[in-house]
C-alpha cells in the first residue's frame, strides 16, 4: 500500500465529510473512513471518461479562478494575467 497525504482546504473537506455522512447508510457498517472514500473516488475517476472529463473541467475552472484572484501557484509564483 502507498501512503499519500492530501491537503484539502476547509470547504472541500466539508463537502467530502458531507458526502460521507449522506452515503454512510448506503455503504453500511463499519464507519466509512476518509482514505477509503478518496481511494474509491480515484478509481472511479480513472475508470470512467465522463467523470474524468468533469474532474479536469473542475480543475481548469479552479485554476482560472485562482489566477483571477492573483493567488500563488504550486511553486509560489503569482498568477499572471
Amino acid at each position: 500500500m502507498t501512503r499519500i497525504t492530501v491537503d484539502l482546504d476547509p470547504p472541500v473537506h466539508s463537502i467530502l465529510n458531507l458526502w460521507i455522512a449522506r452515503n454512510a447508510a448506503t455503504i453500511g457498517p463499519p464507519h466509512v473512513k476518509l482514505p477509503e472514500v478518496i481511494a474509491a473516488m480515484v478509481v472511479t475517476t480513472a475508470r470512467y471518461q465522463d467523470v474524468t472529463d468533469r474532474v479536469c473541467s473542475q480543475i481548469r475552472d479552479q485554476r482560472a479562478a485562482a489566477k483571477e484572484r492573483g493567488e500563488r501557484g504550486e511553486r509560489g509564483e503569482r498568477g499572471r494575467g
